[in-house]
This record gives C-alpha cells, sequence and structure tokens, in this order.
C-alpha cells in the first residue's frame, strides 16, 4: 500500500494535500467555488492506511464533481465522531444535477468503493472491486495502477 501512497500526503499531510489538490484543480475553472472544512481544532493523528483512503476518495469525489456534476459549489468537510470509537467522518456536498436513476458506477465509484472495503478488512471484495474498475478504463498508467492496488488488497 505504501508504494501508492502520494508523497504530498507525507510532504503536507491529509487537510493540506487536499487543500492543494483543490487548488490545482480548481484554479482553471471560473465556475466552481470548492471549500474544505475541517475542525478548529483539527483533525486528530490517523493511521497511514485512513489518510490514503480519505485522501483517494476525496480526490476521485471531487473529479466526478468538476466532470459530471456541473456544480458551482462544493464543499468537502472533514470531522470526527467521538464515541465508543472515534470515526473520521468525510463528506462531499454540491450543488449539481446528481446520477440519473439508472447510472452504472464507472472507475472513479468502483475504486472509491474498493478503497474503502479493503480500508474495512474485507479484502477479497476490495480486489474483486479494484480488479473491476481496471477493467473499465481505457487508461493504461490507471489500469496498472488499479491492479497494483488490486494486488495488495488480496495481500491481506
Amino acid at each position: 500500500m505504501y508504494a501508492l501512497r502520494p508523497p504530498a500526503l507525507d510532504d503536507l499531510g491529509l487537510v493540506p494535500a487536499i487543500q492543494t489538490h483543490v487548488a490545482q484543480q480548481t484554479r482553471p475553472l471560473k465556475n466552481l467555488n470548492v471549500s474544505v472544512e475541517t475542525p478548529t481544532q483539527g483533525l486528530p493523528p490517523l493511521s497511514a492506511a485512513i489518510e490514503l483512503a480519505t485522501y483517494r476518495i476525496t480526490l476521485e469525489a471531487l473529479t466526478n464533481v468538476i466532470n459530471h456534476a456541473q456544480a458551482r459549489n462544493c464543499t468537502i468537510s472533514l470531522s470526527v465522531s467521538e464515541g465508543r470509537y472515534r470515526r473520521l467522518n468525510l463528506e462531499i456536498v454540491d450543488d449539481g444535477e446528481g446520477l440519473s436513476e439508472n447510472h452504472q458506477a464507472g472507475v472513479g465509484l468502483t475504486s472509491m468503493r474498493g478503497d474503502l472495503l479493503a480500508k474495512l478488512g474485507r479484502f477479497d471484495e476490495a480486489r474483486a472491486e479494484l480488479e473491476r474498475a481496471a477493467t473499465l478504463t481505457r487508461n493504461a498508467r490507471e489500469r496498472e495502477l488499479l491492479i497494483a492496488r488490486a494486488r495488495e488488497a488480496g495481500l491481506h
């Protein structure tokens, strides 16, 4: 998993890495405002696996907003719920059109589901989702990365 970890996570930390990516992706866009909201006290230390999954899911969701939602505003919110277990909450909301009822999940949603299943310890399901995502993409580099992620999920 760590071989596929983006350097920005180690260099900047989770929230600054997300903010940097948002700025890079939205700078050329005049019609989309994206804000990143976090608790005023910041986030507690997170495991590398949770940081990586949160980062990947956030980036993929932002890509979906940019490419498909036709949104004018998007908010990425990170928060923590305390209770018996501490839980990281990630919410990405936009004012775009949404998905049609008959929409079939593509590479992005399928790979997000695979990443999440891996973090939940459901490795066989994660591997299957990531392999499925690899079959959906036409981009050779993306396919290689998805296959590598599927292999890593299968090692657990």
